[in-house]
């Protein structure tokens, strides 16, 4: 018999975030280096992590930043087993949720929706009163049709979002190299 003495759990555990994406084509792979090691990920992690290391600042690429594929040996599915048995757990003490929707999703009117503004545009659609300073009026078509085309992505068909998101108040969106807070998708579907 092999006796280990186990260290114990730190009192303050690391601060982390989570990546929420789809998987995306199997036939479509790049190989990255992680920790010495050669990992090969499908086109939609690639590019996630493509984006990230090219538009954020060295504090940002300092994070971690847990991503199934690269934290899950996906090839043993005994280990495979037991850590989505605890997908709940590490989503809920997560600091904050990515939600990368990719490099191709289209929003053409996203400072109707997405940008300062948003405030206003919910305040005005909800009393009728419009500031006559304000440059740029809202256009509920505009917003709706690119809602539309947002909630049509893949991603929101997944069975696994419930369960990433639902503990979550500290969500962004991302898309391209746009980063959304939750909170102002929710207030655009609200106004819609």
């Amino acid at each position: 018999m092999t006796h280990v003495d186990l260290p114990e759990p730190p009192v303050n555990p690391p601060v982390y975030k989570c990546l929420s994406y789809t998987w995306g084509d199997l036939h479509l792979t790049y190989y990255i280096l992680v920790n010495g090691r050669v990992l090969r990920v499908r086109r939609n992690l690639y590019e996630f992590l493509e984006m990230r290391s090219e538009c954020c600042d060295t504090t940002t690429a300092a994070e971690r930043l847990w991503i199934n594929a690269l934290c899950i040996n996906q090839e043993d599915i005994v280990e495979k087993g037991h850590q989505l048995q605890r997908m709940g757990i590490i989503y809920q003490n997560v600091a904050e949720v990515l939600i990368w929707l990719g490099n191709n999703v289209k929003v053409k009117h996203s400072s109707s929706w997405l940008g300062s503004d948003l405030g206003y545009s919910f305040l005005s659609h909800q009393t009728g009163w419009i500031d006559p300073f304000q440059e740029q009026a809202y256009d509920t078509n505009c917003v709706r049709k690119d809602l539309e085309d947002f909630c049509g992505h893949p991603y929101w068909t997944r069975a696994w979002i419930t369960q990433e998101i639902i503990f979550q108040a500290n969500i962004k969106l991302v898309f391209g190299r746009e980063f959304i807070p939750w909170t102002y998708f929710g207030l655009a579907l609200a106004v819609r």
